[in-house]
């Protein structure tokens, strides 16, 4: 019985010193620290890499912005973005036309109406409490980045809401931030306007799909490059459940040919 005791005893005491030094390697391998803590318990503190201050001029980070402007100057028609839905590629861009996107959304951020977004005074601290916001509500997409990069552009500040929210809870952040200018996905507009009438603030919906759709083969048209490019990426996927596909039909046509050789060799016995 003692026996018994002292080996139980002896695994909890191993399973509480693999824990301590577990914990304790993991603060060593920890690779973000706080850099400012949250004003309300209901924010996120603020990370930043750790020992930001001795590696600040070892690590160099470039703009995102600044990159996507050096890829549009060297692979300007090169596709640099590919959206899948259900496994099969539902649109693309390169990186000339997302950047051309970009700058465009961004000059009606700035120029629409004549005044585009305004500043408004919020209860923040950052900034003296002045931010232009837009909200941006949908699922994640190539025109979610466009619009996202374009505010960067436009120093305008994205509130972003994921489709998987629920209704209740985005109606609950438009009432907080009273928003006036919301990007939506179009198949979330029918919702939202079920709420409208507890949204006096909002006061422009701009839809994020995109609404021209590329042509099909068979129309006396010229197909553009970039339908082009489209069309061959559709081929290469399809070519490649076609090359599956396929093998597994070879498989079992030699399976078949398999037992029929074996047939005849037994009837020849």
């Amino acid at each position: 019985m003692n026996i018994i005791f002292t080996v139980c005893t002896f695994f909890i005491y191993l399973i509480f010193v693999i824990g301590y030094v577990t914990q304790i390697n993991g603060r060593s391998k920890c690779f973000s620290e706080i850099y400012e803590k949250a004003c309300n318990e209901e924010e996120s503190n603020v990370y930043c890499i750790k020992d930001h201050k001795k590696k600040s001029s070892v690590y160099t980070f470039k703009h995102i912005l600044k990159l996507l402007l050096e890829k549009k100057k060297s692979d300007n028609d090169k596709i640099g973005f590919v959206e899948n839905s259900c496994g099969e590629i539902n649109n693309f861009m390169t990186y000339g036309t997302f950047y051309e996107k970009v700058c465009s959304f961004s000059h009606s951020l700035d120029t629409y109406g004549g005044k585009g977004i305004e500043a408004r005074k919020y209860d923040e601290d950052k900034n003296n409490g002045m931010f232009k916001l837009l909200g941006l509500y949908g699922s994640n997409s190539i025109n979610w980045l466009v619009t996202d990069m374009g505010c960067m552009m436009s120093g305008v500040t994205t509130i972003v809401m994921h489709s998987k929210f629920s209704i209740d809870l985005i109606v609950d952040i438009l009432k907080r931030t009273q928003l006036e200018w919301l990007c939506i996905d179009l198949d979330l507009v029918e919702g939202l306007l079920c709420h409208i009438k507890e949204l006096p603030h909002l006061k422009k919906l701009i839809i994020l799909d995109t609404l021209v759709k590329y042509k099909k083969k068979g129309i006396n048209e010229e197909e553009s490059d970039d339908e082009k490019k489209y069309e061959g990426l559709r081929k290469d996927s399809n070519n490649k459940k076609k090359v599956k596909q396929g093998g597994k039909k070879e498989e079992v046509k030699q399976g078949g040919k398999k037992e029929e050789v074996k047939k005849e060799l037994k009837k020849n016995n």
